[in-house]
């Protein structure tokens, strides 16, 4: 007799998450698990056996990042 595997049936479905990865472009990968019921990790690896391109926009550039306080590298290139 030989043992049968346990069916796991699939959280993350093709076509589901490519239409939510299309709709909602702004989630991360955690976000994305959490609306399917699956881990961040599970979600980078179908995403990537699909073959699709995902990184999550930034609403932010670099200069806006710039600290302007008592420690910053710009303070202390100033108080030389």
């Amino acid at each position: 007799m030989t043992k049968s595997k346990a069916y796991k049936p699939q959280k993350l479905y093709p076509e589901a998450l490519r239409e939510y990865i299309k709709n909602n472009p702004y989630k991360t990968l955690k976000e994305i698990g959490a609306a399917f019921g699956a881990k961040d990790a599970s979600v980078f690896y179908r995403i990537r056996q699909l073959g699709i391109s995902y990184k999550k926009k930034s609403y932010y550039t670099r200069s806006g990042m710039k600290k302007c306080g008592k420690h910053s590298r710009h303070s202390l290139i100033k108080s030389k």
